[in-house]
């Protein structure tokens, strides 16, 4: 059990130091950095939500919103040196602790703006996707409702998952302080077919939402009298989103592949509903791919 006193607190102290900075407490920062030794130890990685909050001897600490202060400390600190006067600064020996640690003192892209997805709902969710849609291609902008009514970030968290089991079994720890993915979860995952690597096809932009692409294949189609799309063809939704049809139609063709030709041959891959099915035999396209003539 961590000890405490009970003037320390998270924060820094009401009057500047004798050297005229405003630091973190020294006691108070043990607190902290002890806090999330056990945290590391206990979820593999630094990235915690900034609702998190951890008991000391029945006083609760709000260690995410510390290490948001951490941050905010660094960066006036040695990023933009007291472009906050008052905000107060980190010692070398605070930082230097912290990068021992393997501290994050910038988030990634992909964390930033938002709290972490806990393991057990984030997998609840990925695999209530998998029964609506046949496959576990998440498009990065994927938001879904928790059965608690609370917004999960889905793609973001699917994005992390596969970042973590490079950073653990791929290239381990290439990314310090980035965590890592636990054997039990890489089993959980690895139980219901999840692709750890997207076909080439759909690396680089979020896949293309079904409705979306479907309805300008019904417009080139009207246009054009065919649905013989060029793969390079890039078109504008309704939405000013970028379409990439032709890519699009390649990947109608091997999901119906993986569907009704040689079923689940490519696990993970993903299968087109009868309905999908159903919607392309009506405008006339052709799934195996036309020669040219």
């Amino acid at each position: 059990m961590l000890a405490t006193t009970p003037e320390a607190r998270l924060g820094p102290p009401s009057d500047p130091t004798t050297s005229g900075r405003r630091r973190l407490e020294a006691v108070d920062f043990d607190v902290g950095i002890s806090l999330l030794k056990k945290y590391k130890a206990e979820h593999g990685d630094l990235t915690l939500p900034q609702a998190t909050v951890m008991t000391v001897e029945g006083k609760e600490i709000h260690l995410g919103k510390w290490v948001q202060r951490l941050r905010q400390l660094h960066k006036n600190t040695y990023v933009t040196p007291k472009a906050r006067p008052n905000f107060g600064q980190m010692t070398d020996a605070q930082k230097k602790q912290l990068d021992d640690l393997g501290f994050m003192f910038e988030l990634p892209e992909e964390m930033q703006g938002q709290e972490k997805l806990e393991f057990d709902d984030g997998f609840t969710a990925l695999k209530a996707y998998k029964v609506e849609h046949g496959d576990l291609f998440v498009p990065q902008s994927a938001v879904v409702k928790s059965p608690a009514g609370k917004e999960l970030k889905l793609g973001k968290w699917v994005q992390r998952l596969r970042q973590l089991h490079k950073n653990t079994y791929v290239t381990p720890k290439a990314r310090k302080g980035f965590g890592q993915m636990t054997d039990e979860q890489l089993k959980l995952l690895e139980g219901i077919e999840f692709p750890f690597d997207l076909p080439e096809e759909l690396k680089g932009p979020p896949p293309i939402e079904w409705d979306a692409a479907y309805e300008q294949l019904v417009i080139y189609q009207q246009k054009n009298k065919n649905c013989l799309v060029p793969q390079a063809t890039v078109v504008t939704h309704m939405d000013g989103s970028e379409i990439k049809l032709g890519k699009w139609i390649q990947r109608q063709r091997q999901v119906y592949k993986n569907t009704y030709v040689t079923p689940g041959a490519r696990k993970s891959f993903g299968k087109l509903t009868d309905e999908q099915k159903e919607k392309l035999e009506a405008i006339g396209f052709d799934f195996e791919v036309p020669e040219v003539s």
